[in-house]
């Protein structure tokens, strides 16, 4: 993920990469929420033909259709971002579920056309991303929408317009880059009001957007590391204190996808993830499979 990279990492030791306070708001929604079962983490990166992992989580010959099944054996979700630029066949969705366990969710991303290209309002095209994406069945998690940077509150309208063609059942998480919608919190009370989730984006060189509204049981955070820099172990023991911190109300879900340059340091980085929830005695199914041991750089 470009958004927010940063270029020179002598950067990152002189921004201050905490997680905000949480508003008022969301820590209220937090308290009504009724807490019925354990807290379900999944955690995924944005792709599985990462050829580079061969040697890490994937063996050193391993054929390309064979990667998925391999990245379910380390990870339990999937930020599906190819939906973004094509919608998959239904043949294809079969063939790409056959290849995982039942707890593996598929967390596919809303195509362009939708979010960028002029379809936000066009109820034919929603309604057609959707009715293919429920062919994952039980293997659907999240679906969410990433909206262009240009895409300001200037558009509420359009946005609502899509909030509404959402079908009843489906979970959808959004992504809102424009700065001028964190400067109040009505989009975030009406997220809420629909259970529509706002996607968490931390990345370093974008702090303005980085925010800490729930506003649905489920909710997505998209981690976007620099190379295993010290700051990115450092953001990570942040965010597993505060996943504790929720684990202990009412919701449901969290999706914490990680994002890391070309994404080769994505198995490194998540393992170390599942290894402080672990510590901390939070589960989760994903399970780093490093097919020669690599040592975790601990700094």
């Amino acid at each position: 993920m470009k958004f927010g990279k940063i270029h020179d990492p002598t950067t990152l030791d002189k921004l201050d990469l905490s997680l905000p306070k949480e508003p008022q708001e969301s820590l209220e929604y937090l308290k009504s929420l009724k807490k019925e079962d354990d807290l379900r983490i999944y955690v995924g990166a944005p792709a599985w033909g990462v050829k580079d992992w061969r040697g890490k989580i994937y063996p050193d010959k391993l054929k390309a259709e064979e990667f998925l099944n391999y990245y379910a054996k380390s990870f339990n979700s999937i930020e599906l971002n190819t939906t973004h630029y094509r919608l998959p066949e239904k043949s294809d969705i079969f063939n790409w579920f056959k290849e995982v366990n039942t707890d593996f969710k598929f967390c596919p991303k809303v195509t362009q056309t939708i979010s960028h290209f002029s379809g936000l309002t066009n109820k034919v095209k929603v309604d057609e991303f959707f009715d293919r994406v429920s062919t994952f069945g039980d293997n659907l998690g999240i679906s969410f929408m990433q909206l262009h940077e240009n895409f300001s509150p200037k558009r509420t309208a359009d946005l609502v317009k899509f909030i509404n063609f959402i079908p009843q059942g489906q979970k959808v998480s959004i992504e809102l880059r424009h700065p001028e919608w964190f400067k109040d919190n009505g989009i975030f009370k009406y997220l809420r009001s629909k259970e529509v989730s706002s996607v968490i984006s931390d990345t370093a060189g974008k702090r303005d957007v980085l925010h800490m509204n729930i506003t649905s049981p489920v909710t997505i955070i998209r981690f976007v590391g620099n190379n295993l820099h010290p700051s990115d172990y450092s953001r990570i023991d942040e965010w597993v204190l505060k996943i504790k911190e929720w684990s202990n109300t009412g919701l449901k879900e969290v999706y914490f996808f990680v994002h890391e340059p070309e994404e080769l340091s994505c198995p490194e980085i998540s393992e170390y993830l599942i290894q402080k929830l672990s510590e901390i005695g939070l589960s989760t199914s994903a399970q780093m499979q490093f097919t020669a041991k690599q040592a975790i750089p601990l700094f």
